[in-house]
């Protein structure tokens, strides 16, 4: 959040420049190697590179470009290499091999040149002959071979396209006010580099970086770093998941979040005083609309710097709170790392040492500061008295029962490069600065509230800051449908930068009017994504009611959907903490045959929902590619065949969601808020089909304590088979006996089934060995202890049983009906092909060139100049059917005028032309 009468985005000045055209010196010969316990190192003239292995499949690799060279510390990494990991050696005349079970590496003597092998022998990742590792005055640099069909995924927070081959860009936290275009540089960055290809990198270091994915050269990735040494860590795993869980096994996982974390959560820049909050509160519990919390934007204190409350404004803040809690709303504030000359703590912050200084060892000035128009100063985090003396004002907050923190500016907003702090330079501090601010946090109220769970919403954040219990946004996004297209990407490759609750403000922050119809939107995609939080300036409505009686009901039917979905979202939390998978997850997680590569406009949340926001105004159907396998609509259980595009409506109050043929869908009640009632009643949703069985495994806590990482959490399997004919089916579900215990864990409870699409009453239904009587409605069903009861006009067969936790249940629908696909014509009405006007158009460096194909085939778009002359390829690449968005990202170009054409399996079907000013 940013002052809102200050339109300046804080945007580093750099030149992406070709790795090509830089004088770099490469490693030379090699001249020996040593064994030093688990390092192993490798002598070339001058310079060393040294082996170590974390993990048979997690391989350091350290460049010193002298001998009398030292690694950096990590601020990063929280393993060490005290186990033992079985390598060998072999070695011949022209090459030195490293081999654990998992990785060989193979060094080639003349010149040193290394390439990496997986356990199957396949060579995964290599350098050129002209050169791996090298230096170019304090630059230190990497490179690698890059091959056409090649995917890159990860490096952060940008709203360019997915997969990052044939894209350049700089890596160091900024500032983007008000953003819409597809900004390749922005808040968090993340030096992970995750691929398609069985291995990733994660480079670690700290310094501004640069990154060129073959823009340069096709055949080439580069990574380059402004100071310090190189050091990588390769992770061989053969898909994203598997580099995930080893990168979050080194780094640390994400602790799993306070269940009310999962729910709506309403922000506002901002609610002004304490009369404001409790009108929200009241109206928002009056209209039994689902929500958890209140997030208070900087009109809570004073003075940016307080960290107390403004009396007047809030008078009886304690009482608030305390109120606010006995009808289930947590209350967050924001906080910030800046001290302004106007606050209370201003002189203590200035004579104790506790700014960072100049080069005279001075405290630095920020002069002008936006919220004052006063001097301000940004806290040295990297001195432990300063984290001493922040850690105790946080006390005060944690001590008033406040839920959380949400930490703004700590890129940091305004950082000088002269500035310099007690670890280093700015450069040096630039990226951790924020992962410095978080272990405060997180260490200080692990301190006062030793077995609870933190929330923290921070805007900014390095490689780790998910263990410290984070959840990004991504920043000051613009009210318009451009701002929201571009979250999609983002948020994925947030996912695999290891950050799974990466979310933005419902609705857009500032800087153009939202409308209803945007706001609806969004909001529908914040219903299916890791967090849903409303938030934007105060100008115009934040909340569910502020659109019209319509855009109410729509919201509020997502709202409550999600609190459905809460034991199915919270399940994927679990695997988050367990496996780093991310909540949200790209196609290609699940279709690793599909070429889903470049594909963001879907995505699956959790392994079983589909799901394809509306992201363009006055879209009322889309072309959706579904994968391979039968897919069931979520609102009205259509059943559709995969494998091809299909053309549904979608009106306002719905937004595409599919199941997957097979599931099973763990929910809920719908509550007011999480923990308004006990969870007496489980519902399994399932998506009976003959071509798919399925399983889930429910995971259950407290939702509140630490007592997960003690063991005390409970599974529960689910299972569904279908056997027969689509009007013959005999469809079982198997509730297995529950797995663990916890504090408030339900011994007796209801279980609820779903059983959808079922086109008649089947001739009997089954608990176990006992028949199950039929009931004449819904609402008997709901009164009694057993029974089942079929929907004719939902095709819905429900079933009841009061359960023991110790017990298992099988469900069996005899002789069965099923819908199977749908017989409608779902082919995608477009006939043609079709290369849309990029937007925006002119543009400054960043613009998106949507494209739609009707069959798969091989897509290449070109860029010539005004005399037709060939000045790039933007895209070689095979598509699916169906509509695509690529990131064009123009630095290394001068003004003008462009034309991009678009042609497929050879044949051009379309030029559009465009206009560049810088």
């Amino acid at each position: 959040m940013q002052k809102l009468n200050c339109y300046i985005k804080w945007i580093p000045l750099f030149i992406l420049f070709s790795f090509n055209s830089i004088a770099q010196t490469y490693i030379g010969n090699y001249t020996g190697h040593s064994v030093d316990g688990r390092r192993i190192k490798v002598i070339a003239n001058s310079a060393m590179i040294i082996f170590t292995f974390y993990r048979s499949d997690v391989l350091r690799v350290d460049f010193l470009p002298t001998l009398s060279s030292a690694s950096d510390s990590s601020f990063t990494v929280i393993r060490d290499t005290t186990n033992s990991i079985p390598f060998s050696l072999e070695e011949s005349d022209s090459t030195f091999e490293i081999i654990s079970s998992k990785i060989k590496v193979v060094c080639k003597k003349y010149p040193l040149r290394v390439s990496y092998y997986n356990a199957a022998s396949e060579k995964i990742l290599e350098e050129p002959v002209e050169g791996g590792f090298a230096v170019s005055s304090e630059e230190r640099i990497v490179n690698f071979v890059s091959k056409p069909n090649d995917h890159f995924y990860g490096t952060g927070e940008r709203g360019t396209s997915l997969d990052k081959k044939g894209q350049k860009f700089l890596s160091y936290n900024t500032t983007v006010f008000g953003y819409s275009n597809p900004e390749p540089v922005m808040n968090i960055n993340v030096p992970l580099i995750t691929t398609a290809q069985g291995y990733a990198l994660f480079i670690d270091n700290t310094y501004k970086d640069f990154y060129d994915f073959g823009f340069s050269n096709n055949n080439r990735f580069s990574y380059s770093v402004s100071g310090g040494e190189l050091t990588y860590y390769l992770i061989v795993g053969a898909t994203v998941p598997e580099q995930l869980e080893a990168f979050t096994w080194l780094t640390g996982s994400q602790p799993l979040p306070p269940l009310w974390s999962l729910g709506y959560l309403q922000s506002k820049y901002g609610y002004r005083n304490q009369s404001e909050a409790n009108s929200f509160v009241q109206t928002i519990r009056q209209k039994q609309i689902p929500c958890d919390a209140i997030i208070l934007d900087l009109y809570w204190y004073n003075q940016m710097g307080d960290m107390q409350w403004n009396n007047s404004n809030w008078s009886t803040h304690q009482q608030m709170i305390d109120g606010f809690l006995t009808i289930g709303i947590k209350t967050v504030l924001i906080v910030q790392p800046y001290v302004t000359q106007s606050s209370s703590n201003y002189p203590t912050a200035l004579n104790s040492g506790y700014f960072a200084v100049n080069y005279l060892g001075n405290p630095y000035t920020l002069s002008n500061w936006w919220s004052c128009n006063c001097n301000a100063g940004l806290l040295d985090l990297t001195k432990s008295n300063v984290r001493n003396w922040l850690g105790e004002k946080y006390t005060n907050l944690f001590n008033q029962n406040v839920a959380g923190l949400w930490t703004d500016l700590g890129e940091p907003e305004r950082h000088p490069d002269d500035m310099i702090h007690n670890l280093g330079s700015a450069q040096k501090v630039h990226n951790i600065y924020n992962l410095l601010w978080a272990e405060t946090i997180f260490e200080k109220f692990n301190s006062i509230r030793p077995n609870e769970r933190l929330f923290n919403l921070t805007r900014s954040g390095f490689a780790g800051i998910q263990r410290f219990g984070v959840f990004p946004w991504s920043g000051d996004v613009s009210s318009n449908f451009q701002g929201l297209q571009v979250q999609l990407p983002m948020m994925l490759n947030m996912g695999m930068s290891g950050l799974a609750y990466h979310h933005s403000d419902l609705g857009g922050f500032c800087c153009s009017t939202t409308s209803a119809e945007l706001y609806i939107r969004w909001m529908q995609h914040g219903a299916f994504s890791p967090v849903m939080r409303a938030h934007g300036v105060d100008n115009q409505a934040q909340e569910p009611w502020g659109y019209g009686v319509f855009a109410e009901e729509v919201v509020t039917k997502f709202i409550r959907e999600r609190y459905k979905l809460l034991p199915y979202l919270y399940s994927a939390a679990y695997e988050n903490f367990k496996a780093g998978i991310p909540i949200v997850r790209p196609l290609f997680f699940e279709y690793p045959e599909e070429n889903f590569y470049n594909t963001s406009s879907e995505y699956m949340l959790g392994s079983s929902m589909l799901v394809s926001p509306v992201v363009n105004e006055g879209v009322t159907d889309k072309n959706i590619y579904l994968p391979q396998g039968e897919w069931i609509y979520y609102w009205n259980d259509k059943v559709y065949n995969g494998g091809k595009s299909i053309f549904i409506n979608t009106p306002l109050n719905e937004m595409p969601v599919f199941l997957k043929a097979g599931s099973v869908i763990p929910k809920q009640p719908v509550k007011n808020y999480v923990d308004e009632s006990l969870n007496d009643t489980l519902i399994f949703a399932v998506y009976s089909s003959l071509t798919s069985d399925g399983s889930f495994t429910l995971y259950e806590d407290d939702g509140k304590t630490l007592d997960y990482t003690r063991a005390y959490y409970s599974l529960t399997s689910l299972y569904q088979y279908t056997i027969g004919s689509d009007t013959a089916a005999t469809v079982n579900l198997m509730i297995n006996e529950v797995q663990g215990t916890y504090q408030g864990k339900q011994q007796h409870r209801i279980y609820l089934s779903e059983f959808h699409c079922v086109r008649e009453m089947p001739e009997s239904v089954n608990l176990n060995s006992s028949l199950l009587p039929m009931k004449n409605s819904y609402s008997d069903l709901r009164t009694s202890l057993y029974g089942f009861y079929f929907d004719e006009n939902k095709k819905i067969l429900y079933t009841q049983t009061k359960a023991d936790a110790d017990s298992a249940y099988l469900i069996t629908l005899n002789n069965a009906s099923l819908i199977t696909s749908t017989t409608e014509t779902n082919t995608v009405p477009i006939s043609d092909y079709k290369l849309s006007q990029n937007y925006p158009n002119p543009f400054n460096s960043s613009t998106l060139i949507n494209y739609y194909i009707i069959e798969r085939g091989r897509v290449v778009i070109r860029l010539y100049d005004v005399l037709g002359r060939e000045v790039m390829m933007l895209y070689n690449s095979e598509d699916l059917a169906g509509s695509h968005t690529l990131s064009f990202n123009s630095n290394n170009l001068s003004s003008g005028i462009y034309f991009y054409s678009l042609s497929v399996n050879g044949v051009t079907r379309g030029v559009r032309k465009m206009v560049m000013i810088k």
